[in-house]
């Protein structure tokens, strides 16, 4: 069965009037879909199946712009700020596994190699560097105008010791809004926090996590910071929902009590509480408590569904047809 991305705005200060779809996109996959990425500016998305196709389209028209080659070996794509440029990075290489090309023409801009597996990639807000997570090193970090390696993060693999899956694995990345802090959920059911500075880019820096988060009983599947990078909510593959305090170093909350759909999770912009979608609800939840302050039903919801929030406030996919 044909999957489709279905787009629409909900405007967060208008809770109770969800607007109408504004474009339905047949994914052109012919099986499930397992990622997908948005462009920061709103303009392009990614898509990843089971059917082995990587396709970059056009989010305003649903048009194809790129059938990406080797698509079977795409780990990840990741775009620019400017939405000039896109990642690429593939699993299976030895050599060019991050490749980084021009959007308007495909041209390839670099081609570099990062050590074992790259499974998440991101460009920082400024386009200045393009950090790469995953593989012998937890987090890698490279110039954007040229390619060249700046820095590497976590532990580096020790010689003769076999690595385990988890030692390579990175859930995701995510990044707080002043470009500081990199959290990386791991393979071991923690999170690394890395700070990223001017001091710390530097060759003599250990490259070692600012702190760690965990352990937990399984896999932490998503983050996201708050605006003021004070707190930090993330996810787990059994349903739990957490909240971290960045400011105080310990956890404030977890719970079973909402979707685990974090995807879907808008922070307000005071940083104060945050919506979260799941089916027919938009839950309002204060942030530092943990506590409900609403429902609200969502019309154009249905049983079953799976809900993203986009870079921009109050807009989501919702990915139907499954």
């Amino acid at each position: 069965m044909q999957k489709y991305i279905l787009i629409f705005v909900l405007t967060i200060s208008a809770l109770s009037h969800a607007q109408t779809p504004q474009l339905i996109v047949p994914t052109g996959h012919t099986r499930g879909l397992n990622s997908f990425e948005i462009s920061p500016d709103g303009k392009f998305l990614y898509t990843h199946g089971d059917d082995g196709k990587s396709i970059i389209w056009d989010m305003r028209t649903g048009a194809q712009l790129r059938n990406l080659k080797d698509a079977k070996s795409v780990s990840t794509v990741s775009f620019s700020s400017d939405g000039k440029k896109y990642a690429v990075c593939y699993s299976g290489l030895k050599e060019s596994n991050v490749k980084v090309f021009e959007m308007e023409t495909e041209r390839l801009l670099f081609a570099t190699t990062q050590a074992g597996d790259p499974q998440n990639s991101y460009f920082s807000k400024d386009d200045k560097y393009l950090v790469t997570a995953g593989g012998d090193y937890r987090m890698t970090v490279f110039e954007t105008a040229t390619g060249k390696m700046i820095k590497q993060f976590g532990t580096p693999p020790q010689p003769g010791v076999r690595r385990l899956m988890a030692d390579d694995s990175a859930k995701f990345i995510a990044v707080s809004a002043d470009q500081r802090f990199y959290a990386i959920g791991t393979g071991r059911q923690t999170i690394d926090v890395f700070e990223v500075s001017s001091d710390t880019l530097q060759p003599s820096a250990d490259g070692k996590p600012k702190y760690s988060i965990g352990k937990f009983e399984k896999d932490v599947t998503f983050g996201k910071w708050s605006p003021d990078g004070k707190l930090f909510l993330f996810s787990t593959s059994d349903g739990k929902l957490f909240c971290w305090s960045a400011a105080e170093l310990k956890g404030l909350w977890q719970s079973t009590d909402y979707p685990a759909n974090a995807n879907s999770i808008v922070w307000s912009s005071d940083s104060s509480k945050f919506t979260i979608v799941q089916n027919e609800t938009l839950h309002e939840v204060n942030a530092r408590t943990g506590l409900l302050l609403s429902n609200t039903a969502n019309k154009l919801s249905g049983n079953d569904t799976e809900w993203f929030a986009t870079w921009k406030a109050g807009e989501y996919l919702k990915l139907i047809g499954k």
